[in-house]
């Protein structure tokens, strides 16, 4: 079945149910007997008190709060140990090596364990946790 649809001012609404159930039937004041007054710009037909069947159609499960999104950096930065800390890579490992030495090139190997100031931060950047 094609979904209903209203013309008013030159433009059709197509109305449509929420659940999925089959498209909704208007009253037969709708229909082509009141189409030549839709054409009047200047005096537009005014809506009645809400679409038959509308309100059943709505569903409240559509109210929720959205899902918060994870930051698409923190998801590739950091890692949470088993005890709940958080690990990141150590900077200054890129590039310009010749210029540092070699303690300090071996003491920046591998990653440690983010601080506690900057815990909560990345917590609320990953809400969900991360993988």
């Amino acid at each position: 079945m094609a979904p209903a649809t209203v013309p008013r001012q030159g433009v059709s609404f197509v109305v449509r149910s929420v659940r999925g159930d089959p498209p909704l039937d208007l009253p037969s004041r709708w229909d082509a007997g009141m189409g030549a007054s839709f054409t009047d710009t200047r005096h537009p037909p005014a809506w009645p008190q809400g679409l038959p069947g509308l309100a059943q159609a709505c569903s409240f499960e559509e109210t929720k709060m959205p899902k918060l999104k994870t930051k698409s950096g923190v998801k590739k930065r950091f890692k949470i140990t088993a005890t709940g800390k958080i690990k990141h890579g150590v900077a200054g490992k890129r590039h310009r090596l010749i210029s540092h030495n070699a303690k300090y090139i071996r003491q920046n190997r591998g990653t440690s364990v983010l601080s506690e100031a900057d815990h909560a931060t990345v917590k609320k950047w990953a809400p969900y946790g991360l993988d």
